[in-house]
């Protein structure tokens, strides 16, 4: 097989009838196999040129149906498209502010088209994205063109919009090919991810970067077995996720605080019955601007313990857009690791001292360790490298993180320097672990005091 140096080489590599991506809704499933989904892809790749894109375009996906998503996904990646994931509306949306954040989402990206599905049925016309705009049979009944080259690996693959709501404007993280899929090797690799035996469910959103690279194009490159619920769906039944991760056999999945809250709060309320969760042996926790709660990890690991559960299955984590996806996961152990700080010095003054009482201070995860290729330092606001175990600002350079915002070099500039990725959040070092103490706090007034003895 020809060397994979892209995701066009990725979706054209499948091959596995065995293994599928799956669409529980309503009591029925509907899958593809990643054989099916390498010949469907294709085809619907060559009929970009009948809507009018060429490779280089960017296009946004605003879907909520999964299914749709990941073909329309697959098509534009082996045609060379550029990639905008944008949330689509959900009945909790505001409307100034979706509207808001949708059209700067639009005009920053230059796309030259919008496809969707159904997701604006029954929502205000003027909620509709500001240029124009397909439904997915649009693509699917489009007329086929010429097949194009295959990207190269400097080649754009994804633009993944971040701090995009009604206030302040998006910051568009741009990924090359070949840095997205040396990033989802990375990954794949520090997560063991074994297609042959694991299996995930997903029930965050594709827009989101954890929803998109984590649950998505991971599976993609590993051709392992995935299960996705709609993100409501959880919401509305979060015991319906942990009975498909028991029906299924799940091994892999990831949520944030909340998702880990909610479950828990569910068994307090609701108690399970009948689940095997003997099975999981993933259960990821970030992709919120706090850090992984000790807290809600502990009371979700108690709840479920009878249901096979095993707290060493819990594996907090630290990632940002800006580094693609992952910069840190913890290993897998009987126990995720914590330390204590000084909870009066870290609320008051935002650092942290030792402290030998647990009942006195604030336990915090570790996020565990950097991804292959990617180092991991703590900078004062002077620009300083402090040494293990002092708090600052966390700082990376890895060879499979984006290198800029799209079509914004000030913000770049000052985002990337001196060739490492500046992410505003806080954090320090213990024996090799990330432990994060904020997210995307302000810089200035970071001093890189001691939170342990080494």
């Amino acid at each position: 097989m020809p060397e994979i140096s892209n995701f066009a080489d990725v979706c054209a590599s499948w091959e596995r009838r065995d293994r599928a991506l799956h669409f529980p809704e309503d009591s029925r499933e509907e899958e593809i196999s990643f054989a099916e989904l390498a010949d469907r892809t294709e085809a619907l790749a060559a009929r970009w040129a009948g809507l009018g894109l060429h490779p280089g375009d960017r296009v946004v996906l605003l879907m909520a149906d999964a299914r749709q998503f990941i073909l329309a996904l697959g098509a534009a990646l082996r045609a060379g498209l550029v990639t905008v994931p944008a949330a689509p509306p959900t009945p909790a949306s505001r409307k100034e502010a979706y509207r808001t954040g949708l059209h700067r989402i639009c005009r920053a990206s230059g796309a030259a088209l919008c496809l969707t599905d159904d997701s604006f049925a029954g929502f205000p016309k003027e909620w509709e994205p500001p240029l124009r705009a397909l439904p997915f049979e649009a693509l699917t009944g489009a007329r086929t063109g010429p097949m194009t080259p295959l990207p190269a690996p400097e080649d754009l693959a994804l633009i993944q919009f971040t701090g995009s709501g009604d206030t302040g404007r998006p910051h568009g993280v741009a990924v090359e090919h070949g840095r997205l899929l040396a990033h989802v090797r990375a990954l794949s690799a520090a997560l063991a991810v074994d297609p042959e035996t694991d299996r995930c469910v997903s029930w965050l959103p594709f827009h989101h970067d954890m929803g998109l690279i984590g649950k998505i194009l991971t599976p993609m490159l590993t051709q392992t077995s995935t299960w996705y619920l709609p993100p409501l769906d959880f919401v509305h039944d979060p015991l319906g996720f942990l009975r498909l991760m028991s029906d299924v056999r799940g091994t892999i999945s990831f949520a944030p605080n909340l998702g880990y809250g909610l479950l828990a709060a569910e068994a307090a309320t609701t108690p399970a019955q009948g689940l095997d969760l003997s099975a999981w042996r993933i259960a990821g926790c970030g992709a919120e601007q706090e850090p992984p709660s000790v807290a809600a990890l502990r009371r979700f690991a108690a709840a479920y313990e009878s249901s096979g559960f095993r707290p060493e299955a819990v594996r907090p984590c630290y990632g940002t857009a800006e580094a693609t996806l992952a910069v840190t996961v913890a290993p897998a152990s009987s126990a995720f690791t914590t330390t204590v700080v000084d909870r009066g010095v870290l609320a008051a003054e935002r650092r942290a001292v030792p402290t030998a009482t647990r009942g006195e201070g604030i336990e915090i995860a570790s996020s565990g360790r950097p991804l292959h290729g990617t180092d991991v330092r703590i900078m004062s606001a002077e620009g300083r490298e402090l040494p293990e175990a002092h708090e600052g600002e966390i700082t990376l350079r890895s060879s499979h993180m984006a290198l800029g915002y799209y079509d914004d070099a000030e913000l770049t500039g000052r985002t990337w320097r001196g060739g490492r990725l500046h992410t505003g959040d806080l954090g320090f070092l213990l024996a090799g672990e990330l432990y994060v103490t904020g997210r995307r706090a302000a810089r200035t007034d970071r001093r890189g005091l001691p939170v342990a003895r080494v």
